[in-house]
């Protein structure tokens, strides 16, 4: 799970969107849109089961 850092709710990158067009130049979009409110933050590995029990 992610947590968005504008709305502070969770979700799975799967749930995400990526719509930005421009950035094939540089390898594709590097950030995940917010499914609840919409804001853009760079994109990263959902943490696997171990390191999620860690916390």
């Amino acid at each position: 799970m992610i947590l968005c850092v504008y709305c502070q709710r969770y979700f799975r990158i799967s749930e995400g969107t990526k719509n930005c067009n421009t950035c094939s130049l540089f390898g594709g979009c590097q950030k995940i849109k917010c499914p609840y409110c919409q804001y853009e933050m760079p994109e990263e590995e959902e943490p696997s089961n171990e390191r999620a029990n860690l916390n």
